[in-house]
């Protein structure tokens, strides 16, 4: 069978088309599936981008949250000290001496040890980052002799806000012959060190220097008589 010219042409326009159909449809259900997953995709997010938005909006309130929460920290902070040594501990020894009007004997120093581990937000330029920081403890225990007015203005100075100690143990003892108190006692005092720590120098005060003849070997003359005899 002879087709003519036209007819070839006709055939060839509607062989065409068919292939531009079904490439057509191909692309059609592949782009309408994953439009499909996508729209699921988004239903599916959209709860979740409706919760970040609401965070987002209150970001003003979450930021002044932690600018407060940052300066409540930095005052709790200021109540203890960067390090605690054997003379901190001697300086302190000593004014609740002098304060309080026991008579300490002696006094056996505690070493530092850790106890905590934590980390705090702190700014810096590149935005808020986390400081590792170490909560340490250290103290001493004691024996001395004192009166019940004396126990109470211990207790008292032990747990006095600034100082920031706790009294662990204390045992007390009644002399019957004298009238008079005596036993022992231990503290546990506390401070916060950081990356940043730095060692303050402890004040101590003035103690008696001694003797220049502590063994009494020097013999001292006396001073010759430098007046003129006559």
């Amino acid at each position: 069978m002879n087709l003519t010219k036209r007819d070839q042409n006709l055939l060839l326009t509607l062989l065409g088309l068919i292939v531009f159909f079904g490439a057509y449809m191909g692309i059609y259900n592949n782009l309408n599936s994953k439009t499909e997953e996508l729209q699921a995709e988004i239903s599916a997010l959209s709860p979740r981008l409706s919760e970040l938005k609401g965070y987002y909006d209150r970001l003003p309130e979450y930021q002044e949250g932690i600018e407060q929460s940052i300066e409540t920290v930095d005052k709790e902070l200021e109540k203890y000290p960067r390090d605690i040594r054997p003379e901190g501990i001697l300086a302190y020894v000593m004014a609740l001496e002098n304060e309080v009007g026991v008579d300490i004997s002696s006094v056996e120093f505690v070493p530092a040890q850790l106890f905590s581990r934590f980390q705090l937000t702190r700014p810096s330029e590149n935005g808020d980052e986390l400081v590792p920081m170490a909560a340490m403890q250290t103290g001493f225990s004691a024996n001395c002799g004192f009166n019940y007015a004396q126990l109470k203005r211990l207790i008292n100075y032990i747990y006095s806000a600034e100082h920031n100690a706790s009294l662990d143990r204390i045992s007390v003892n009644y002399n019957g012959t004298t009238g008079e108190l005596s036993g022992s006692f231990s503290v546990t005092k506390y401070f916060i060190t950081s990356s940043e720590y730095k060692y303050d120098l402890v004040e101590l005060p003035r103690v008696p220097q001694g003797t220049a003849n502590p063994f009494g070997t020097i013999n001292i003359r006396p001073a010759e008589n430098t007046e003129p005899t006559e």
